[in-house]
């Protein structure tokens, strides 16, 4: 799927699943200057016995990006950053819960393995933690489920920076694609 369509697809999921849509707020996201207001961050890993780190991305107000363990870095357009702040603003961002999926502690503290996706802008951090092998899906709430919204708006946000962050990696450190 070309990055317009993810784009396209993700700005109408919420309106097909009726969630809540808060498009009007872009200015919490969107500077008048055309940068993000805050730092975005985005990583993807798992918590376990010898698990390596896994990718983790900063994305800074001018657009700007890098990956964290590797040498991939690149620079959104301005649309992509207007069209980044205007999907923060849709699936309301900032009113997305800390955690989400299966729970990472037992009741004694003792951690279990999980694979984790955390977005953050600024101090707002979100997370979806899965069991190992599973995926966000198998977390879909039931029909009818207050948090299929909730649910619907983090993976939506999930597959939007993973499209503009794969769409735009042909900037490597020597500046050639």
């Amino acid at each position: 799927m070309n990055w317009f369509h993810g784009l396209f697809a993700a700005a109408l999921l919420p309106g097909l699943l009726g969630g809540p849509c808060s498009a009007g707020d872009i200015e919490l996201y969107l500077a008048k200057d055309g940068k993000l207001k805050e730092t975005l961050g985005f990583k993807k890993g798992a918590v376990a016995f010898l698990a390596p780190p896994g990718p983790e991305w900063i994305i800074e107000p001018s657009g700007a990006w890098r990956e964290i363990r590797s040498e991939s870095k690149g620079q959104f357009s301005s649309k992509q950053l207007a069209a980044l702040a205007q999907h923060l603003a849709t699936q309301d961002f900032h009113a997305l819960p800390g955690m989400q999926g299966c729970p990472t502690k037992r009741s004694d503290g003792i951690g279990y393995s999980h694979e984790y996706v955390v977005i953050a802008f600024g101090p707002k951090e979100a997370r979806f933690n899965t069991e190992p092998g599973k995926s966000p899906a198998d977390y879909l709430p039931k029909p009818g489920d207050p948090n299929a919204a909730t649910w619907s708006r983090f993976i939506a946000l999930e597959l939007i920076l993973d499209d503009l962050l794969q769409k735009s990696k042909s900037t490597k450190n020597d500046g050639h694609p």
